[in-house]
């Protein structure tokens, strides 16, 4: 049923079973995705958090481009024992301080939390354990030119994929 959401109840009987799927049609839903290059005079930067359970062995990932879609920096780092919200976000924390430490400015930051993401385009309210984090992000973002977005996994980017799976 999971698999085929047009299965709204499941016969018992072989010979039913087999009549509905051959009677039936599958409807599957479809999503292309795609990594885009950062427009002129931005940088995109993708980022990424992990964790082995939850909480569990964590870690975070970024990476910056440039409009050619060449790499400009990449860093990871094990963050030990967390949850994955909290290296979702240490992800963002990280690489908008980086950015801001190089001077850094016209920044596409992409995230695959769609929690993260909401709470930062959208005025969601930030769970207390990431407050301080999301706090920080926003004065930085207030300093610089920022833009959040959400992206599905699939599509960031496959070296920083990479990177986070090795360090845990």
């Amino acid at each position: 049923m999971v698999r085929n959401s047009s299965i709204t109840q499941v016969p018992h009987r072989w010979e039913e079973l087999i009549r509905m799927r051959e009677e039936g049609t599958n409807r599957l839903k479809i999503i292309k995705v795609v990594w885009k290059f950062p427009p002129s005079g931005w940088l995109l930067c993708n980022t990424d958090g992990a964790s082995r359970g939850n909480p569990g062995r964590s870690a975070y990932g970024f990476c910056l481009r440039n409009i050619d879609g060449n790499l400009i920096y990449a860093q990871a780092a094990d963050i030990g024992i967390t949850t994955n919200t909290n290296a979702e976000v240490m992800a963002i924390v990280e690489a908008m301080r980086y950015c801001r430490n190089e001077g850094l400015d016209n920044i596409i930051v992409q995230t695959d939390s769609e929690m993260i993401y909401k709470i930062l385009e959208e005025g969601w309210k930030p769970l207390w354990g990431i407050f301080n984090w999301i706090e920080e992000i926003l004065e930085i973002k207030n300093a610089m030119t920022v833009s959040f977005s959400h992206i599905l996994r699939e599509g960031i980017n496959w070296y920083l994929i990479y990177v986070t799976q090795k360090i845990q």
